[in-house]
């Protein structure tokens, strides 16, 4: 959407609030990131599909 967006304004300045918007996307994929990595490495101990059954939740998020 914001690729979108970005291709058809005329001015820079209509887009003012990109900063924002890739700052919340960032954080967003970065605490997805951290939350995945730390159900793998407490629940990861229980063997070969516990990774699989950690992850897939967080794929329906």
């Amino acid at each position: 959407m914001v690729l979108m967006t970005s291709l058809f304004i005329e001015k820079p300045l209509q887009l003012s609030s990109f900063p924002t918007i890739l700052l919340i996307a960032t954080m967003l994929r970065l605490s997805l990131n951290l939350a995945s990595t730390r159900l793998i490495l407490a629940n990861g101990h229980e063997g070969t599909d516990a990774a699989g059954q950690v992850i897939q939740p967080l794929a329906n998020f």
